[in-house]
């Protein structure tokens, strides 16, 4: 395990995978978690941010699953808790977010925001 993000709480939204294998927010997710940082592994459904949680947890890092939809507008108040919570960057993956308000607003919290999106 690395030590480049110790102390940082990430928040990776389109963690996931929706098939078999390793995606892009799976291996940012389990990246960052590799180089120290708390990873909060978001995605619609549950079952899959549950399972990277777990595999990551397995390595030897921590994570917590969530369940949200970021191309919601709600989103924005999920940013607030995160933040309050001490999470520190936010990266999007391929969410395909019609929304960008959640991360506007995560912005506006302090937060470092980083979205890698080839849908638009």
């Amino acid at each position: 395990m690395g030590t480049r993000l110790a102390g940082k709480v990430a928040v990776v939204t389109g963690a996931a995978a929706r098939g078999a294998g390793v995606g892009n927010g799976s291996a940012s997710a389990m990246l960052f978690a590799r180089e120290g940082a708390r990873v909060v592994v978001v995605n619609r459904k549950i079952e899959r941010a549950e399972a990277l949680a777990e595999t990551i947890r397995a390595e030897g890092g921590e994570a917590l699953a969530f369940a949200a939809d970021v191309t919601r507008p709600e989103a924005t108040e999920a940013m607030a808790a995160f933040a309050a919570r001490g999470a520190s960057l936010v990266v999007t993956v391929d969410c395909g977010a019609v929304s960008h308000e959640p991360f506007a607003e995560a912005r506006k919290l302090g937060l470092d925001v980083v979205v890698f999106d080839h849908h638009q």
